[in-house]
């Protein structure tokens, strides 16, 4: 996943690219999205399971 950054950040050596168009963007290593938005999957009931050996 990458993020627009604003012109004033500086260059990296990781994770920083610049497009045709010269907007600056990062992205970092491990990230989640988390949400609350009201969709029909959030009322589904979610099965766990659990592997005992």
């Amino acid at each position: 996943m990458e993020f627009k950054v604003p012109d004033y950040y500086e260059k990296r050596e990781t994770r920083f690219r610049q497009d045709e168009n010269g907007q600056k963007w990062r992205s970092l290593g491990n990230i989640c999205w988390f949400t609350n938005l009201d969709i029909s999957k959030r009322h589904e009931d979610l099965i766990l399971y659990k592997v005992t050996h």
